[in-house]
């Protein structure tokens, strides 16, 4: 099985500093859960 690799993007994204991203991995580092913030970024 391969895996497949992030691409790497040119694009800045402005974040509010007031604000922070959380989430949870498992051991295999699989995200799990994240907070809102997290979930409404798009590239």
């Amino acid at each position: 099985m391969q895996i497949e690799k992030p691409t790497p993007i040119n694009k800045k994204i402005e974040l509010d500093p007031e604000r922070y991203f959380i989430s949870s991995t498992d051991l295999k580092g699989i995200i799990t859960s994240v907070n809102i913030y997290f979930s409404k970024i798009r590239l």
